[in-house]
């Protein structure tokens, strides 16, 4: 299994106190098995050390408010998944930002801020304040998986399409060759035939399970 291609930002408000360490390098903690990762904002890709569940900022730490931002991709290969962010500085403000609106995220750490517009898209938005270093916060996501069968059904929402337009072509053919009433017997006997096939098809697809039972009543009484 190939797995669900998830986009994820992150933005975070780190807060670094007069009497830290110069020397202490930054880190952002990220959920194992990270692909795509994109800065957007505070960081310079010459200086980044990424590892397997965290990236590295080799600069050394300056005081005062540093807002940070990126972007990965995750790859799910289940319905639900859990994973947990280190914080590794004192960080005011963090923002979990998921590009995938009908998913179920939770967090006992973030609120749920809903729906915000990011320019390029929307995204489910959690935030959270006030995170000392050390704590931990912990996401939930389910849902996932939807998209193959999002997928399946677009498919045969688009065979049901095709076929349909054929079955108009053909029967606008026929009805331009021989100037046919439109509610002739012979033009409505193969729009039957052409239905009956569409029906059938709809049927079996149903009965090997690659269409949910709600979308085939939806296709079949549009049909």
């Amino acid at each position: 299994m190939i797995g669900e291609k998830l986009i994820v930002t992150n933005a975070l408000l780190l807060n670094i106190p007069e009497s830290a360490d110069k020397t202490t390098l930054s880190i952002f903690s990220l959920p194992e098995g990270y692909q795509d990762f994109e800065i957007i904002h505070g960081l310079d890709e010459d200086f980044i050390v990424k590892e397997k569940d965290r990236i590295i900022d080799t600069r050394n730490n300056t005081e005062g408010k540093l807002p940070v931002a990126f972007k990965y991709k995750l790859i799910v290969r289940s319905n639900s998944y859990d994973f947990s962010l280190s914080i590794y500085e004192h960080t005011e403000v963090f923002y979990f930002l998921a590009k995938n609106l009908e998913l179920q995220i939770s967090s006992d750490n973030l609120v749920d801020e809903g729906i915000i517009d990011m320019g390029k898209g929307k995204y489910h938005a959690f935030s959270g304040v006030s995170f000392k270093k050390g704590e931990m916060i912990t996401i939930s996501i389910k849902g996932l998986g939807k998209g193959g069968r999002r997928k399946k059904v677009l498919i045969v929402s688009l065979i049901v399409l095709i076929i349909l337009i054929i079955t108009a072509a053909i029967v606008f053919g026929e009805g331009k060759s021989t100037k046919a009433d439109k509610s002739s017997p012979a033009l409505l006997t193969e729009k039957k035939k052409a239905y009956t096939f569409i029906m059938a098809a709809l049927d079996e697809k149903y009965e090997k399970g690659e269409i949910e039972k709600t979308v085939y009543r939806e296709l079949h009484n549009e049909n």
